[in-house]
This record gives structure tokens, sequence and C-alpha cells, in this order.
């Protein structure tokens, strides 16, 4: 938080690029069909709630993603 630079290069070092996962169902998916120059990069937004919660008072998603149209397409069947 103190360098920017810093967090930066430690993101892309340990982070960037690798998988994850976790337990939990879509609550919400938006497309992105009003907006064709942000299609190729953010065709969806989907919000998921993880169990456990990761705010258990809270409501709402615990996450956000978004998926490129090709990504949307690959993965349309566990989506729905």
């Amino acid at each position: 938080m103190e360098n920017p630079r810093k967090a930066y290069r430690n993101f892309e070092m340990n982070y960037f690029g690798k998988m994850v996962g976790w337990n939990g169902y879509i609550i919400r998916v938006n497309l992105n069909d009003d907006d064709p120059m942000s299609m190729a990069y953010h065709s969806a937004q989907l919000m998921v709630k993880m169990e456990p919660s990761d705010m258990p008072d809270g409501h709402g998603a615990d996450i956000g993603v978004t998926m490129s149209e090709m990504n949307l397409d690959r993965y349309s069947e566990e989506i729905d």
C-alpha cells in the first residue's frame, strides 16, 4: 500500500495469470451488449456469492468477475 509499484510488481510476480477456485453460486449476470467497445474484454459481469460467505452478515456478492465474449461462450453451460 505504501509503494504502488512494489504492490503491482508483487501482484504480477505472485498472482497474475494463476487460477483461483472457490465454492459458491452466481447471483447475477450482467451482459454488456450496449457497449461494443468493451465486449472484447468485458462482455459479461458475474456476481458470485461464496460458500461460506466472505461477509457472513452481508448481503449481495462476495466476488465480481468480468469475462470476455470468448470465455462467456466457453463457460456458458456452467453460467446457465
